[in-house]
């Protein structure tokens, strides 16, 4: 059995029989000086995912740790993050990764915890990425709009829009259970995507520095009815919906921690969403939406223009190239 474990990997996986292999064998590759567990958690996959993470539990039983579930949590509304990982992490450290992703470097934790105990006013550490579709090709699109500078990232640069980065190469110190400090139960009411509050709650205790190297990979998967994150919100139209979660992660965050947010470019990005949301996609869209969302959100307007203009020169450079 392992004692001292020193990160603890959480991989959350759902119907990615062509995935999980690969994710597992990205962790078992790690070179590192200390010790490691990965906390595999199956939300009962209908394919032979589970199956595929049985044998390598049984390959590696003191480190790959799976949850099988045979009843879907996600669909009861339970976050199987917070009420099956967190619990059982026992690292000083927390990595994640999804079971459609991987990571492409052997020294990736060990770089980045060498970081965090060299510089302790960092709470986490992320790092660049690459976009992957189903087939391990390299997509040169840009999926979330992440935070491209290589330096030290804070509240006010999350007010920006911009994350520091997907959620594969974070780690971060493990204070989801300690006193005072634990993953706050009001964040999981709020519907919205899931690493935006992971890295608003971690910034409300420390900054996280971002590193110039490429370290995993995320799939994007374009195909719709895929098993992939991506995949499956593809044509989700949840701009009204993440309007209103920002409204409500500003006072939730507020009230958690005393500490004031503005999210106020990431609301108006939103309610540009709504709009052209329904210039785009008539048919279904909400107008009821969009008239409230200009009506009530500063910056809207401006914000749509802006996205078209955007739109319009990426067109005219494609045409020149």
């Amino acid at each position: 059995m392992q004692d001292n474990i020193c990160v603890s990997i959480i991989c959350n996986t759902y119907n990615h029989e062509k995935y999980i292999a690969h994710a597992l064998e990205s962790f078992l590759m790690q070179k590192t000086d200390f010790s490691f567990e990965i906390l595999v958690h199956d939300d009962a996959s209908t394919d032979s995912t589970p199956d595929i993470i049985k044998t390598y539990a049984e390959k590696y039983p003191d480190i790959i740790k799976p949850i099988l579930q045979t009843e879907n949590q996600f669909s009861k509304g339970i976050n199987v993050t917070q009420v099956f990982q967190y619990s059982r992490a026992k690292g000083k450290y927390i990595a994640f990764c999804e079971g459609d992703d991987y990571w492409i470097d052997s020294n990736k934790l060990q770089f980045q915890v060498d970081w965090l105990e060299q510089h302790p006013q960092d709470i986490g550490c992320v790092h660049k990425y690459i976009v992957v579709d189903e087939d391990e090709n390299i997509q040169n699109i840009k999926t979330f709009g992440y935070y491209e500078k290589e330096e030290r990232y804070t509240l006010k640069d999350f007010e920006e829009k911009e994350l520091p980065s997907q959620l594969a190469s974070l780690v971060c110190r493990n204070i989801f259970r300690n006193q005072g400090e634990s993953y706050p139960e009001s964040f999981n009411a709020v519907d919205i995507q899931g690493d935006i509050k992971i890295y608003l709650y971690l910034l409300a205790h420390g900054s996280i520095y971002r590193l110039p190297q490429t370290y995993s990979a995320y799939r994007f998967v374009r195909k719709v009815g895929g098993n992939s994150w991506s995949s499956r919100n593809i044509g989700a139209r949840k701009g009204y919906q993440n309007w209103m979660a920002y409204q409500e992660l500003e006072k939730v965050f507020r009230k958690e921690y005393g500490i004031e947010v503005s999210l106020k470019k990431r609301r108006a990005a939103m309610a540009a969403e709504v709009v052209i949301d329904c210039l785009y996609h008539r048919k279904g869209a909400s107008w009821s939406h969009a008239w409230e969302v200009i009506t009530k959100q500063d910056d809207c307007l401006s914000m749509v223009a802006k996205i078209a203009i955007n739109k319009i020169n990426r067109k005219i450079k494609g045409k020149i190239d």
